[in-house]
C-alpha cells in the first residue's frame, strides 16, 4: 500500500473513532446517570468497544508501516494482540445475547428476581459477561492446544509475523490470511491418527465439544439465539 492510501486510511479510521467514542462516552456518562437495568452492561460495552477499535487501528497501521514486526518486538507480541483482538471481538458479540438473556431472567422470573435481589442479578450477568470470553478461550485450548496459532486469523497479525504460514487463495495469487476456521479446525480433530480405543474417545469428545461450541458461535454471530430469547419475552408480554 503507497503511502499516501496509508495516511488516508489512516486519518479516516481516526474520525470515525473519534466519533465512535465520542458516541460511547455520552452512552457511559447517560447509563451512570440514569441507572437502567442494562446500565452495567452497557458501560462495559462502550469501555471494550473503545479499546477494541483502538487497538486495531493502531495494529492496522503499524503492521503497514512496520512489515515483519515480530522480528522486532517478537512473536509474543503478535500473538498477544491476536488474543485481545479474540477476547474483545467474543466479548461485543456475545453481549446482546447476554443482555437478552438477562431481560428474560427479570421478566419471566421477576419474582425470583424480587427474592434474589436486583442489582445482585445484574452484577451476575455483569461478571458474566466480563468472563465469558475467557472461558471460550479455555475450551479453545482444551479442544486445540496450538488454537491461536492454527486458527483464521487476521491480515494484521499475518503481517505483524510475516506471514508464516504462507497460504495461497483459489486463484493462485498470495494471501495475508490463514484458512484454519472453527469448523475447520473441529473436522480435523478426528482425521489425525489414534493409536488406541482410549485416544479415540478423548479426541472424539473433544471434537463433540468443539462442533458443539461452533455451532453455538455461529448461531450467537448471526444472532438466531438473540432472536429466540426475545421471541420467547414478546410471546410472555402477550399473555
Amino acid at each position: 500500500m503507497d503511502t499516501l492510501r496509508l495516511v488516508t486510511y489512516f486519518v479516516i479510521g481516526i474520525f470515525i473513532l473519534a466519533v465512535g467514542i465520542y458516541l460511547s462516552l455520552k452512552i457511559i456518562k447517560t447509563s451512570v446517570k440514569e441507572k437502567s437495568n442494562t446500565w452495567k452492561l452497557d458501560i462495559s460495552n462502550s469501555v471494550v468497544l473503545i479499546a477494541h477499535h483502538t487497538h486495531c487501528l493502531l495494529m492496522e497501521v503499524i503492521t503497514y508501516c512496520v512489515p515483519d514486526l515480530y522480528i522486532y518486538t517478537g512473536e509474543w507480541f503478535c500473538y498477544s494482540s491476536k488474543v485481545v483482538t479474540n477476547y474483545f471481538h467474543l466479548y461485543l458479540t456475545q453481549m446482546p445475547l447476554i443482555t437478552g438473556i438477562m431481560k428474560y431472567v427479570i421478566i419471566l422470573h421477576w419474582q425470583k428476581v424480587l427474592h434474589i435481589g436486583d442489582e445482585k442479578v445484574k452484577t451476575v450477568f455483569f461478571v458474566v459477561n466480563l468472563f465469558q470470553p475467557a472461558f471460550q478461550f479455555i475450551l479453545w485450548l482444551l479442544i486445540e492446544p496450538n488454537f491461536f496459532y492454527e486458527s483464521d486469523s487476521l491480515a494484521r497479525i499475518d503481517r505483524c509475523l510475516g506471514d508464516p504460514k504462507n497460504n495461497w487463495g483459489p486463484d493462485d495469487l498470495p494471501t495475508n490470511r490463514t484458512q484454519n476456521k472453527l469448523h475447520v479446525i473441529c473436522s480435523n480433530l478426528l482425521n489425525r491418527p489414534l493409536d488406541d480405543y482410549f485416544e479415540y474417545i478423548v479426541q472424539y469428545g473433544r471434537s463433540v465439544v468443539c462442533w458443539t461450541q461452533c455451532i453455538f458461535l455461529y448461531f450467537s454471530f448471526w444472532n438466531i439465539l438473540d432472536v429466540l430469547v426475545y421471541l420467547r419475552i414478546f410471546i410472555f408480554m402477550r399473555k
